[in-house]
């Protein structure tokens, strides 16, 4: 095993990194990958994926040095100022070296919480730091996976008297209650509340903004006018701040035929190519009706965003002419990423060799273009369980950088014979709790054949 192969491994979250450092005889000459990895956000959207706090710190335990890396990560979280997702992992590990008897690790927690406390009281606008706020929400509710009810205790108590102040505001820390109601029940929490009340300002102020919470109605937001998504799409000029791509969306989905023609003819008459792509994105969940060749056109855009729009609606529209186009753009290889998703909304399983030798020539790194074209490898195969000739769905279980991708992929890997009992054994060990899950299920259904 090569350091090279060790971290591409371990910063995707494969469980091939695991059985790679438990086969290794020198494990600690992967000291150095292994702390980057603790110390940097490596996922590639931990909001759908999760934190990789357990699947981290399983490898630690696997090294000679806890010490090393419980010091680093205590010394990173203790200086994190804006990074809620790193704050996030940082804080999971510390969480487990808590677990294991680390008072360091509870001290750290626990200084942490006070000194993000004390800033969410001392601001005037609770709003104006979203980030300390949303560390402080993650980080309560990581205290009471520690140490339970007693920390939920303590936690409800410093924000009442923040609400008593009327220093902070309640629906900010929304998700940590209803993370409370799941974890102790929501009778418990409940009985607690209304009990404590009556002997505490603090508490009782917590649980007058949890009546408000629950009986809290959204007013219907009414919908998006034409001259609303054209006049925000005139805010945009500098083809990177996007303000109303939400509201087109919204309008897109109820508007009339005739409104959809008026948006089009909008912005085919708009010489403004940034302005031109925003009112363009309206149209990327429609069925409206664009001919063929305004949207070859539109596919051979200078702008990217207008550009990929075209391609997006062409996705919507399978047919023979958007296999062939797609099988051209991919030969051409200037919109390799674009070309692929066409053809997986015209695939047939002849074009498998090729759509392969595609996904091969896409190049994954950190930003999102070759995401797209991963992701549309799905649409390819969602439907039949024929054997594949080739081996593109473990290649992009091994290169995909999203762990929500992996597990669709390793589901479909299942559904089209080709899920082996090695990948078994390595999706036991990933990052993804949601493939260890579904490989437990088939070793267990395996078991009982």
């Amino acid at each position: 095993m090569t350091e090279k192969q060790f971290k591409h491994s371990l910063l995707r979250g494969l469980g091939s990194a695991i059985i790679m450092l438990e086969q290794c005889p020198d494990k600690n000459k992967y000291r150095e990958i292994v702390l980057y990895a603790c110390l940097h956000n490596t996922t590639f959207d931990m909001q759908i994926e999760g934190d990789r706090g357990m699947y981290l710190f399983r490898v630690i335990e696997m090294l000679d040095d806890m010490d090393l890396f419980e010091r680093s990560i205590i010394v990173k979280f203790k200086n994190i100022r804006d990074d809620v997702w790193l704050f996030n992992q940082l804080a999971s590990l510390l969480v487990l070296f808590a677990q294991k008897g680390s008072e360091k690790a509870t001290e750290a927690l626990y200084e942490k919480y006070e000194l993000l406390l004390q800033k969410i009281e001392k601001m005037r606008y609770l709003k104006s730091r979203r980030e300390e706020r949303e560390m402080l929400e993650w980080l309560s509710v990581w205290l009471t996976s520690l140490n339970g009810f007693d920390a939920f205790k303590k936690i409800i108590f410093d924000y009442g008297r923040n609400i008593a102040k009327g220093k902070a505001d309640f629906f900010s820390f929304d998700w940590f209650y209803a993370n409370a109601q799941h974890e102790f029940g929501r009778k418990r929490i409940e009985k607690y509340l209304l009990k404590q009340a009556n002997k505490s300002l603090e508490v009782k102020a917590f649980y007058e903004a949890t009546q408000m919470f629950d009986n809290w109605k959204y007013e219907d937001v009414p919908k998006p006018t034409l001259e609303e998504v054209v006049q925000n799409a005139y805010k945009v000029q500098d083809g990177i701040t996007y303000l109303g791509r939400g509201t087109a969306m919204r309008f897109a989905r109820d508007a009339s035929e005739d409104d959809l023609k008026k948006l089009a003819e909008k912005a085919f008459s708009e010489p403004n190519l940034n302005i031109k792509a925003e009112i363009l994105w309206a149209f990327r969940m429609t069925k409206y009706q664009f001919p063929d060749e305004i949207l070859q056109e539109l596919a051979q855009s200078e702008n990217k965003n207008i550009k990929d729009t075209a391609f997006a609606i062409m996705c919507q529209k399978p047919s023979e002419k958007m296999h062939d186009l797609a099988l051209s753009v991919i030969s051409v290889g200037k919109d390799l990423e674009n070309g692929i998703e066409l053809l997986c909304e015209n695939f047939g399983r002849v074009d498998e060799k090729l759509l392969f030798d595609a996904i091969k020539r896409v190049k994954v790194k950190n930003s999102r273009d070759w995401h797209g074209a991963y992701s549309a490898v799905k649409t390819a195969f969602k439907k039949g369980r024929w054997k594949p000739r080739t081996d593109i769905l473990r290649y992009i279980y091994e290169n995909t950088l999203c762990s929500f991708c992996r597990f669709r992929i390793v589901e479909l890997m299942n559904q089209h014979q080709v899920l082996t009992s090695q990948i078994l054994e390595e999706c036991l060990l990933d990052s993804n709790s949601d493939i260890r899950d579904f490989a437990k299920r088939r070793i267990k259904s395996n078991v009982h054949k």
